[in-house]
């Protein structure tokens, strides 16, 4: 991965993150007393229609129009999808920090690797993320969102919600040592550089990093698993089917 995105451009990565993001990201010892890690998840479109389409009108009515028995109003609100909070209370860093990190995604390739090595798993995660409203995208197609890690040294954990169990990994460093990625039920102790790109059942295997001394963050793409409500099972959280609700999906949306 150094080779493609040079190490000019990984070494400058710390720098524009805390330009958008204030400062988070600076040289630690992760035994030191006191230290945390910051973590900004920047998901753009969580679960939508989460108010069910069980038992409405097949297509007659756009879901729009139809209203619940004995309530006044519909919370439409609760039929699109929604940012999270980092991206709400704070807009701007979110514009800013997403033209870096979007560059970065692009730059590092990994839809491309997605499709090539898995194909199958791909294809189940874009179909959350090929559809949405108003003809928005997902600029982190076929995965849902990004976890932002400052100063990242986690403690050993599953992440039973992530969609499929599996997430990508990028840790990005500068004069760092230690802080390797350890997969436990695996007996692996991986030894990233900067730019690394790993994919692993994040459900399954437990998870942690060693620690380490220097500026240390990491990219996490995963898509929530409160997805599955949409694209698993009946589909679309029940409207699949009805009036105006397209479930099938089409070429992934990104941006270039």
């Amino acid at each position: 991965m150094l080779d493609v995105l040079g190490a000019d451009y990984l070494d400058s990565l710390p720098n524009l993150i805390n330009a958008a993001l204030g400062d988070g990201l600076l040289e630690k010892d992760s035994r030191a007393e006191g230290f945390t890690i910051e973590a900004l998840h920047l998901e753009p479109a969580y679960n939508r229609y989460t108010e069910k389409g069980h038992g409405a009108p097949t297509d007659d009515v756009h879901p729009h129009y139809i209203r619940r028995k004995h309530v006044a109003r519909a919370n439409h609100g609760q039929r699109i999808p929604w940012a999270s909070k980092e991206i709400t209370k704070d807009p701007e860093a979110y514009a800013c920090s997403h033209i870096i990190f979007i560059h970065f995604y692009s730059a590092s390739d990994v839809f491309t690797k997605m499709y090539l090595h898995h194909p199958e798993f791909a294809k189940e995660l874009e179909a959350y993320v090929t559809i949405l409203p108003h003809n928005a995208n997902c600029p982190w197609a076929p995965f849902g969102g990004v976890v932002v890690n400052l100063n990242a040294c986690s403690d050993a954990h599953l992440d039973p919600l992530d969609l499929k169990k599996r997430c990508v990994v990028i840790p990005l460093m500068r004069n760092c040592r230690g802080g390797g990625l350890v997969l436990h039920e695996a007996r692996l102790v991986l030894d990233l550089h900067s730019g690394d790109v790993v994919l692993f059942p994040s459900g399954r295997f437990t998870h942690f990093n060693l620690h380490y001394q220097g500026i240390r963050a990491s990219l996490v793409f995963h898509t929530d698993g409160a997805s599955r409500q949409w694209t698993e099972g009946e589909g679309g959280n029940g409207w699949r089917g009805r009036y105006g609700v397209q479930m099938e999906p089409g070429p992934a949306t990104r941006l270039p």
